[in-house]
């Protein structure tokens, strides 16, 4: 998991993604604003990522899945399975 910095150009298409795309039921948030963003990628998603010809998209044929979360989360995005703690 490495952060994005926020004088990137990578930063700022996630704010104008975040901006642009909240849907009908945020419509008390005037203007979402990002606090901090991280790539994430897990051991073997870029091999399959390649070998289903993601990797051949043209800028603006890709899509992102994204959502807020609590800082608590992001933890378990890098631990692996083995390594986490039964709830």
């Amino acid at each position: 998991m490495d952060p994005i910095k926020p004088s990137s150009s990578e930063y700022e298409q996630l704010q104008e993604y975040i901006t642009s795309t909240h849907g009908r039921t945020h419509t008390s948030i005037r203007k979402p604003t990002t606090l901090h963003a991280f790539r994430v990628e897990r051991h073997g998603e870029g091999e399959a990522w390649s070998n289903g010809g993601y990797d051949q998209l043209g800028d603006g044929e890709k899509l992102l899945l994204w959502h807020g979360s609590r800082s608590t989360n992001f933890g378990g995005a890098s631990i692996p399975q083995y390594a986490r703690c039964p709830s």
